[in-house]
């Protein structure tokens, strides 16, 4: 219900959520899938420049731990990429971070995908 409250929240203005983002990282922990999923949404919401890099070290591990077969797997594949080109706090930090979701994402990383990110790749090193 916690977690509930707090997607209503974000949805305002993210700010208010931040003092809850290490109780919010804990509930990646609980068996129930569904809180889970409602969790990795919370945190994706709750994402900016100054938490960029726990949060994302947390959808990383939960990318690497998820089943195959979940629906879970593409929609992180997604969001991670989402906020690495949004709050990339260095080149190499997306780079690193990039490499690390081709490489666990496999058959879900779309050519789309692939694309932005070697346009991005582009505009980092045309700057």
């Amino acid at each position: 219900m916690g977690i509930m409250g707090l997607i209503q929240i974000v949805r305002i203005d993210p700010k208010y959520t931040l003092d809850y983002q290490n109780m919010v990282v804990d509930c990646l922990e609980d068996a129930d899938d569904t809180l889970k999923i409602r969790t990795l949404d919370l945190l994706f919401k709750m994402t900016n420049k100054q938490n960029v890099e726990p949060i994302v070290e947390k959808l990383l591990s939960y990318l690497k731990a998820a089943p195959h077969e979940s629906k879970a797997r593409k929609d992180l594949v997604l969001k991670i990429s989402e906020l690495g080109e949004k709050f990339s706090p260095t080149k190499n930090w997306y780079i690193r971070t990039m490499n690390k979701v081709f490489e666990m994402g496999g058959d879900l990383i779309t050519q789309q995908l692939t694309n932005k990110f070697v346009q991005s790749m582009g505009e980092y090193y045309r700057q």
